[in-house]
């Protein structure tokens, strides 16, 4: 177990590897047969206007297989979980070609009480994710089914990436991979950083108003000097 858990940083109330399991079998899926009816192994969110990287957000068995991600040139992964293996970490390490970072996002519970924290909490997910996608490399979020942890981190990445509000970047993220669903405490952490961000854009707003009125306050001043 991680040191997350084993310091009880969890969600008792919640064990969202038995509802991962619960939401395959309640689609009529299982490990074996992703990537069948309404559940594929990844699924693409957003894709970087310049490079053209795509972000995913797939499932445990696209994690696992090396042939999927070499396929979509997958060569950064996100681990939503707490325990799950990094597969390929051991593999690729001589190469380089996979590199893995861990996010815990279920830990969110004991570790986020603020719109402050939840900025803060987010912070190494979206500067890997942001990094990863500038210089070309296309990186996938996933968990045991790709639908409660990964797709609470698909949202997060998708607000700061399309500059979309929790509710706008969950019905994008569901009409990408219609699995995703946010349960248990997942929407208090959303609402967290709708405030938070919400706060920073209207601040980067006002900025840019006061710098637009002191350009054409110096430009009057300018033209009356002349004439």
């Amino acid at each position: 177990p991680s040191d997350v858990a084993a310091m009880g940083c969890t969600d008792s109330t919640l064990d969202l590897d038995k509802e991962g399991r619960a939401l395959l079998a309640q689609l009529h899926l299982d490990a074996s047969i992703h990537g069948e009816g309404k559940s594929h192994m990844l699924d693409p969110l957003w894709r970087h206007p310049d490079t053209g990287a795509v972000f995913w957000v797939g499932s445990e068995r696209a994690a696992r297989n090396l042939d999927v991600l070499r396929k979509h040139k997958i060569q950064r992964i996100v681990n939503c979980t707490a325990d799950m293996p990094n597969f390929h970490e051991a593999t690729d390490q001589a190469s380089g070609s996979i590199k893995y970072l861990r996010f815990d996002v279920a830990s969110h519970w004991c570790k986020v009480k603020t719109p402050g924290a939840a900025e803060a909490f987010v912070e190494p997910l979206l500067a890997f994710v942001v990094e990863s996608l500038a210089q070309g490399h296309s990186v996938m979020a996933h968990c045991l089914a790709g639908a409660h942890r990964a797709g609470a981190t698909g949202v997060i990445c998708l607000m700061h990436l399309a500059h979309f509000d929790s509710a706008e970047a969950l019905a994008a993220a569901q009409r990408c991979r219609p699995i995703i669903r946010m349960i248990g405490r997942f929407p208090a952490l959303l609402r967290h950083l709708d405030v938070a961000w919400s706060a920073r854009r209207q601040g980067e707003m006002a900025q840019k108003a006061n710098l637009r009125t002191t350009e054409r306050v110096r430009r009057a001043v300018a033209t009356s000097g002349g004439a």
